[in-house]
């Protein structure tokens, strides 16, 4: 950039920007399908960090595993941040059956 004050003096500065790469997020499973009471274990690779949402039914919302327990059908997002906040997204979609309603 260069600057120019009222004496028409100019100077000049510049700056390196870095592009970070997003980090490459690998989920497992990538869809279920589960029945009432039933958990499942997801996992998540790629990143250094992970953030899982929503909380509902999840054991924790932090790290690489986590056991889900939904009691609806539920698509989870786990995100995964990289060194400096490079972060990336992959939803992980449970679907319940239909469930039989009994008389």
């Amino acid at each position: 950039v260069t600057g120019t004050d009222a004496n028409s003096c100019s100077a000049t500065a510049s700056t390196m920007v870095n592009v970070l790469p997003l980090p490459t997020l690998q989920i497992s499973p990538t869809s279920a399908t589960i029945c009432d009471g039933e958990n499942l274990t997801l996992t998540a690779s790629g990143a250094l960090t992970y953030l899982w949402s929503p909380a509902l039914g999840l054991n924790t919302t932090s790290g690489n595993t986590v056991v889900a327990t939904p009691n609806t059908s539920t698509t989870y997002t786990v995100t995964g941040t990289d060194i400096p906040e490079s972060k990336n997204s992959r939803v992980i979609p449970i679907f319940f059956p239909n469930k039989a309603i009994s008389s």
